[in-house]
């Protein structure tokens, strides 16, 4: 029946070690000689649960899949003294030596082993920390997410929202693991892949009061773990013990002892209003005394807080068309051209006159612009000097509320047998901030985010060399967001009648909202629209592990499943971006800080660039399988070799109606040219027989692991190891044809001269989407958006050479060279229709007209005038304005790292882990549309052709970061009269202190027809001696490249950096001992206790008002906030 129970699971579809731990040890006598046949027990001293093994010809003992917790080991053979150690923790994917030594004796005489908990690793050679319970509910976490703990460890550093309140997973997605990319990690709850499809972040949030445990993979992981670039966040839920515990708890703040931002001091604004809210409660215990547990918790989460922004909006001059009071900082004019007077010059290239008096003519200005404007906020402040930047205050409520549910059962079916399950309901509303109280709001979206989750594990000892385990569970949520502005009615803003009915949000949804309006040099509006993404992933694995004398060898398989079903009408109204190119001059391919202005540009009408978008629901999918084998072969007491490999297959995505594309660069194309020969075209997956895949199938992902652990000395470990580990897919999906953007003709001559305005931006409507049926003629004379089928996923090789010493009791100190060489990393959104740079020497020329092939043959769009542009003509796919090749791995990284970790575990009142890394992450850049809130901010890729220039400082680099935190009851008032205990002793203080160095700067210009950054200025230094918020950086070291050409400054700058962070927060507890088992715990927070501001990252567009200019602060750590807490625990 075993046997046949074991097939069973093997045959549902191997993580083991993230769920449970190991001891190992051996038995000798005082001279050090092994002992062979010795009866070691181990007992979990919380769920009464009791296994034993016989020591074998070395004396070595092995006890695997033990369930995390405290246990108590002893040791008996006849002719020798008993040994008994207690308060032995187990911790999640930790295996820690126990060695025992026997005297000789009677076994009714018990030698009691004293002793901190065994912290050296001795067996494995992978990096990682675990916190325990008590650093979990303890430390002082703001959000009170477990993830939170994850910023404690070496090479970890979580980015914007991580670890913070719980709120949509693509918030929560971003952290930067041992040099990997921070959309590139593994996440589990009680071993169960909860990760997103394309957002990358978990969909399942354990609460603080239900988590056990926590443990992040940092580097060189056994080969039962994969799916990842940088690391493995795993959290173990809690489980019932012998004992029934629980507690009930209550966390309040409010603004009456919150500190105010810099920059609302600086201008005067009081404290944000705020109400916060934070209570439930925990209950588990034994159902069957040493058999059956339960554990279960409720937490709500309720917060009313005030958010408070401070934008540019037009001056009342600007909205009458008047600029002749628009400046640069300096003072100077702003001239505004006039777009319809670009003629030749006689000197070569183009020319444009300047409206009279810097005044655009009442009869200029689009209605859809001037009617657009009013639901643009009246400034209310002076703004800055001169330029009159950020000279609106607003402010507005952002309601959530959030309740959630775990509930836990374990059962201790035998000695031999143990099944586990947890089920986690949470549900999330949340209404960002209405600030501008109009229907053009920025954002202002109501989100609804229910979530489920479910595991199931089960651990048999089949023989005590034979082991199995197996796991299947899920996690699921179900994102919707709907927009302010639902059911807009764009027509009350002159825009046709006939494009308002091409029109719809999403499901269930009225018809319209807001357009979005990108302007330059003023706030942007109406940036969201109603959609939703319900996204599941499902894991089910089986492992078997084999003790054969010296060696453990374990073998497993894995299966999961992500699927995203996205829906929405995201641009339907359309997204039009005004920069300056149509109101700058005298001439117009010439970027320059004293011509040319958005706001000018969107009262014109003439939007750089627009488009509007229909699209099919997705229902995106993709599988994965795993395999592996790892031995740890203990080939002396001393030295144990860990060998491994795994195999890896992630199937391309899927859809469950072939709705996606792929791009096919050397197809002939059937649209036929005289005198062209044109190539490329879109093809579709499950079309005429084409696989269903989006991309080719790969099987030959395999990730060897070898790695070594030494003991050098009784309390010293030499460990080294080394892994490849694959990169997970997680970037959107290409899917021209059934997601079509239509583009407004904004121009037809290269952005000389506007074409199609505000008014009526789609005269010849909206082109629906048309699936695969056009085939190869998809998207023709438009910019589409196709995944090349041969991109195959890179792959990240780990490395470490670590040292570990225990100086005393519950002492660690680790040192480690921790690397990580990223290659062939993901890139979205590849350029495959950039322009080669032998024909971008021909520079200004390329904006010249040149007949248009197409004329005729190709019916709307912008290439369908007489003519076009030079640099349309020679593009490698002419009849494109533009191709994405969808996702790429052409990205390279190199990580090197000095992680030092010292330890203390908790004992005589006290325990801290002190965490340093000094760093360096060189990159070949970022995906900047996949960049999350808080994130450095960095240039897209400049040329496409020449990837070697965008290597540079990684903008997640951080050379130097420090944290400490401490758990510490204050030794004073224990003893003494009932007065003395309790008042002055039950005292605790903890706290998290974290220093860092600042992040690179990316820079940005916009370049007509060219790069995306600025020169530099030779022989002028950047780096400012005394750099103010008022000049981070000398800007005087920059200018603006000609037109159609590529700036040279690098992707990041060398040597200025952002504002260093420094925060502590700390936490002050009063115990009070009201019965045997019951406390009642006051406790005061205080969240950057000593307020100290770290500064946001200063303006990186040159040209802009802003460039140089620190205007806000970072985005950790907020302004202080001070948080009350009342917790009774039974």
């Amino acid at each position: 029946m075993k046997l046949i129970l074991a097939a069973f699971l093997l045959a549902l579809a191997a993580y083991s070690q993230q769920v449970t731990g190991t001891i190992t040890g051996a038995v000798s006598d005082t001279s050090g000689a092994a002992i062979a046949g010795v009866d070691v027990r181990l007992n979990n001293a919380q769920t009464g649960l009791t296994r034993s093994v016989k020591s074998g010809e070395d004396g070595g003992f092995r006890f695997l899949v033990l369930q995390p917790g405290v246990y108590v080991l002893d040791a008996i053979q006849t002719g020798f003294k008993a040994v008994r150690r207690e308060g032995i923790v187990v911790e999640a994917d930790r295996s820690i030596a126990v060695p025992v030594r026997l005297e000789v004796g009677t076994v009714t005489e018990v030698v009691e082993v004293t002793g901190g908990a065994p912290l050296l690793e001795p067996n494995t050679s992978s990096l990682g920390t675990v916190m325990d319970a008590r650093k979990v509910e303890e430390l002082p976490l703001n959000g009170r997410n477990p993830l939170g703990l994850a910023n404690l460890i070496p090479t970890v550093r979580g980015i914007g929202f991580f670890g913070g309140q719980v709120l949509s997973s693509w918030r929560l997605a971003a952290i930067s693991i041992g040099g990997g990319p921070p959309l590139a990690n593994g996440f589990l709850v009680d071993g169960i892949a909860s990760e997103k499809l394309s957002i990358a972040g978990t969909q399942t949030f354990l609460s603080i009061d239900s988590t056990q445990e926590f443990k992040v993979l940092t580097n060189a992981m056994s080969a039962e773990f994969g799916r990842t670039a940088g690391g493995i966040i795993s959290l173990i839920s809690k489980s019932g013990t012998n004992q029934f515990h629980g507690n009930l708890f209550e966390f309040l703040r409010n603004d009456n002892l919150n500190a105010n931002d810099f920059f609302a001091n600086r201008a005067g604004r009081a404290v944000a209003p705020l109400a916060y809210n934070q209570f439930g409660g925990t209950l588990g215990g034994p159902v069957k005394k040493n058999k059956i547990f339960f554990f279960t918790n409720y937490e709500a989460f309720f917060e009313r807080r005030t958010v408070q922004s401070l934008i540019t909006t037009p001056t009342a001059q600007q909205r009458g068309g008047d600029f002749s009071d628009t400046r640069t900082a300096n003072g100077a004019l702003i001239a505004i051209y006039d777009p319809t007077t670009t003629r030749a010059s006689t000197a070569g290239g183009f020319v444009r006159d300047a409206f009279p008096g810097n005044v655009i003519p009442a009869n200029r200005i689009d209605p859809v612009s001037r009617n657009a404007l009013t639901y643009f906020p009246q400034s209310n402040l002076p703004g800055a000097a001169n330029t009159r930047a950020q000279n609106t205050f607003l402010q507005g409520p952002g309601p959530i509320n959030r309740h959630a549910v775990t509930t836990k059962g374990d059962w201790n079916i035998s000695a031999a047998r143990r099944i586990s399950g947890r089920y986690t309901w949470d549900d999330l509303k949340w209404k960002f901030a209405s600030v501008w109280n109009t229907p053009a709001e920025p954002d202002g979206r109501f989100v609804l985010i229910p979530r489920n989750s479910s595991s199931l594990n089960y651990n048999e000892t089949i023989t005590p060399t034979l082991l199995l385990e197996a796991r299947t569970g899920f996690n699921r949520e179900n994102e919707n967001f709907f927009t302010p502005s639902e059911g807009f009615d764009i027509t009350t803003l002159g825009m046709p009648a006939a494009f308002k009915r091409q029109t719809y949000v999403g499901k269930g949804a009225a018809t319209g909202r807001f357009p979005t309006l990108n302007v330059a040099d003023a706030a942007n509006t109406g940036g969201i629209a109603s959609r939703g993404g319900p996204s599941h992933t499902t894991l089910t694995s089986a492992a078997i592990t084999k003790i054969a004398g010296s060696h453990t060898i374990k073998a497993g398989y894995e299966h999961r499943f992500y699927a995203l079903n996205d829906y929405g009408r995201e641009f339907s109204v359309g997204t039009y971006s005004f920069n300056r190119a149509f109101t700058q001059g005298p001439n117009p391919v010439q970027a320059g800080a004293n011509a040319g202005f958005g706001v000018a540009s969107l009262l014109l009408g003439t939007p750089a660039s627009g488009f509007a978008r229909l699209q099919t629901d997705g229902t995106a999918s993709v599988k994965y399988h795993a395999a592996f084998v790892q031995e740890d072969w203990k080939v002396s007491r001393r030295l144990t070799l860990n060998i491994g490999l795994r195999w890896e297959l992630e199937a391309p995505p899927t859809d469950r109606y072939n709705v996606l594309s792929t791009f096919d660069p050397n197809v002939a194309s059937p649209l036929k040219v005289p005198g062209l020969e044109l190539r490329g075209g879109l093809t579709y997956p499950g079309v005429g027989g084409a696989s269903r895949y989006q991309r080719d199938v790969n099987g030959n992902d395999f990730g060897p692991r070898i790695g070594f652990a030494y003991q050098a000395a009784q309390k010293t470990v030499v460990r080294g190891g080394f892994g490849i580990l694959y990169v997970p897919i997680t970037v959107s999906l290409a899917r021209t044809g059934y997601l079509n953007d239509t583009p407004m003709v904004t121009s037809l001559d290269g952005g000389l001269t506007p074409a199609d305005r505000m008014s009526n931006p789609f005269p010849v409507g909206l082109t629906p989407p048309t699936g695969s049926k056009d085939g190869l003629l998809t998207g023709v004379g438009t910019a589409i958006s196709g995944q090349l089928k041969d991109a195959q996923r890179g792959y990240s090789e780990q490395w470490n050479f670590t040292i570990q010493h225990e100086p005393w009791n519950n002492w660690l100190i680790e040192a480690a060279w921790v690397g990580n060489h990223g290659v062939r990393l993901f890139a979205d959104g590849r350029n495959l229709n950039q322009i080669s740079d032998a024909n971008f020497a021909q520079g200004a020329t390329l904006v010249q007209p040149v007949n248009n092939p197409f004329r005729g043959i190709i019916a709307s769009g912008p290439l369908s005038g007489a003519t076009i542009t030079r640099q349309q003509s020679l593009l490698p796919f002419p009849q494109f304005t533009g191709v994405s090749g969808g996702y790429s791995f052409i990205n390279n990284s190199i990580y090197h790292a000095l992680a030092i970790k010292v330890e203390k575990r908790m004992s005589k009142g006290l325990s801290f882990l002190l965490a340093y890394t000094g760093a360096k992450l060189i990159d070949d850049g970022a995906n900047s549309g996949q960049v999350r809130p808080g994130a450095a901010v960095t240039t897209t890729v400049q040329n496409w052709s020449n990837l070697r220039a965008e290597r540079g400082k990684s903008s997640q680099d951080v050379p130097q970061r420090v944290v400490f935190s401490a758990l510490w009851e204050i030794p004073f008032g224990r003893t003494g009269s009932a007065f003395v205990r309790h008042s002055i002793g039950g005292w605790q203080l903890n706290a998290i202190q974290t220093i860092e160095s600042g992040t690179p700067i990316a820079l940005a210009a916009t370049v007509a027809g060219g790069g995306n950054r600025p020169n530099v200025v030779p022989g002028v230094q950047a780096k400012l001696t005394n750099p103010t918020i008022d000049r981070w950086f000398n800007t005087d070291a920059f200018s603006t490249p000609l037109g159609y050409t590529y700036g040279n400054v690098s992707r990041t700058l060398p040597n200025v950096h952002t504002d260093s962070l420094y925060n502590i927060d700390l936490s002050l507890f009063k115990n009070f001992a009201l019965r045997e088992n019951v406390k009642l715990q006051l406790r005061a927070e205080a969240f950057n206790f000593t307020n100290t501001p770290t500064f946001g990252e200063p303006g990186r567009a040159i040209n802009t008002a802003t460039f140089g200019v620190v205007t806000a602060q970072a985005f950790n750590p907020k302004p202080r906030e001070v948080q009350l807490a009342l917790r009774l625990t039974f």
